[in-house]
């Protein structure tokens, strides 16, 4: 996880963020958040590269979006 943290670290420039990133990619399917910085790297071939390797289920999504699923 912290490997992943630290690899998440080269693309975003809040630490803390990295962390809950990467505990939510190596844990959960879903990552629930407003936070624009960690939308942003949906589209980012090298944040795709990284879910992908690790968990290719995982989304991001915003709480307005929970209730479509």
């Amino acid at each position: 996880m912290l490997l992943t943290a630290l690899e998440l670290r080269r693309l975003l420039s809040n630490f803390i963020d990295c962390l809950i990133l990467s505990t939510a990619l190596n844990y959960a399917n879903i990552l629930l958040t407003e936070g624009e910085d960690i939308h942003i790297l949906l589209s980012n071939s090298r944040f795709l590269k990284i879910v992908h390797e690790i968990n290719p289920e995982f989304k991001i999504m915003y709480y307005s979006e929970l209730k479509e699923i």
